[in-house]
């Protein structure tokens, strides 16, 4: 059998086989310096306009306290700075991590357009009219304005709060989830290089062998010496090789987990085309192994 007859034989049959091992980073005072650097700038951005809406709050808490040092057509200009600024946080669509935070900022908008339907009613018909007194605003209506008005202010702040904290809730979690990941990824390189320092097996992707393994269930069977031999002396010794060899490592592991995690199909694989492959690889050592010189 000629050399490249044989090798292009091994190259197709062998797509049955490829590597299996799957290898699997300071935390801070501030759990968001842990986030990625997307999730972290909404953060800090979201928490900047939570407090650019708590000082536009603030005028209207003295207007609350101390309704006759403020016009009418004052109050409806206040909550309009509180809803614009409620309006772009709302606006701002969180990262996917962060997204149930959404529906927080969505509730913060519309109690912050509430607001505004109350504080414009205190300039009734002539609201933006700054020279209108209370005096052409009943002492009852004023009453109920200002009632509905602090209830209104006081449904912002508590939604501002509620947003705040799920907020920071959130970024705990996530950087918690991060934290985690990080560390199963530690421990499978630590205990993979263990597995390597205690059977001598290589980390090196290059030293294991296609689907075999997943066939064989472990790297170190000596059918899949067989194969790494002949992808060392066959398979890299020509361009045709070299770039099956690249495509096999590139697409075949995600095919080699799915073998590895169906017992019954993993014996399939093993008898019905590893076998085989190894088989005549194994027997035509004579026509591709290079020979030693005397």
């Amino acid at each position: 059998m000629n050399i490249r007859a044989l090798a292009a034989l091994v190259m197709a049959l062998i797509v049955l086989t490829t590597p299996v091992l799957v290898l699997a980073d300071d935390s801070t005072d501030d759990p968001v310096d842990q986030l990625p650097d997307i999730e972290a700038l909404y953060v800090r951005a979201a928490r900047q306009q939570y407090d650019f809406i708590r000082q536009a709050l603030v005028p209207l808490s003295s207007a609350l306290a101390s309704p006759g040092n403020v016009a009418p057509s004052e109050w409806e200009d206040m909550a309009t700075r509180v809803y614009y600024l409620t309006e772009d946080l709302a606006n701002t669509a969180p990262p996917t991590a962060l997204n149930s935070i959404q529906g927080a900022h969505n509730d913060l908008k519309e109690k912050a357009y509430w607001l505004v339907e109350w504080a414009s009613s205190f300039g009734g018909p002539f609201a933006g009219d700054a020279s209108i007194s209370y005096e052409e605003v009943t002492v009852q209506m004023l009453a109920m304005l200002l009632t509905e008005t602090n209830e209104a202010y006081n449904e912002v702040q508590g939604a501002l709060t509620v947003a705040e904290a799920g907020l920071e809730l959130l970024v705990v979690a996530r950087a918690e989830e991060l934290a985690e990941e990080e560390a199963e990824q530690e421990e499978q390189v630590e205990t993979a290089t263990g597995l390597s320092d205690l059977f001598g097996i290589s980390l090196d992707p290059w030293d294991y062998c296609f689907i075999a393994t997943a066939a064989y269930g472990t790297a170190a069977a000596e059918e899949i010496d067989v194969l790494r031999e002949f992808r060392d002396e066959v398979l890299l010794q020509c361009a045709p090789g070299q770039a099956f060899v690249d495509f096999y490592y590139e697409y075949s592991p995600s095919l080699a987990g799915f073998i590895s995690n169906h017992e019954l199909l993993r014996t399939a694989v093993r008898e019905g085309f590893v076998d085989p492959i190894v088989w005549v690889v194994d027997n035509t050592r004579d026509l591709w192994e290079p020979t030693t010189a005397p």
